[in-house]
């Protein structure tokens, strides 16, 4: 499925099966997932919002660098949130269960 270049709305399958969804700059919102079945979606800078898992299953979220929230965990199950220097929040947990804020 796709649109002109005004709505720029696009959706595609790869010969993997790997699926791919966007729209425009204004917009701007990004999902896909890859062969190994990690799944993307972002938007734009200004709004600037990513989530995507990695093959371990890890999830990342974050905005950008004006709002500047990330937040993720990585393959032991650790989960990491965090804002920018202007805010400079931090809180995160490591694998033991440590939590630091």
């Amino acid at each position: 499925m796709s649109s002109d270049p005004e709505g720029y709305t696009y959706q595609s399958s790869d010969p993997v099966g790997c699926t791919y969804q966007s729209s425009d700059p204004e917009g701007c919102t990004y999902q896909s997932s890859d062969p190994e079945g990690c799944t993307y979606q972002s938007s734009d800078p200004e709004g600037c919002i990513y989530q995507s898992s990695d093959l371990e299953g890890c999830t990342y979220q974050s905005s950008d660098l004006e709002g500047c929230t990330y937040q993720f965990s990585d393959p032991e199950g650790c989960t990491y949130q965090f804002s920018d220097p202007e805010g400079c929040t931090y809180q995160f947990s490591d694998p033991e269960g440590y939590t630091y804020q």
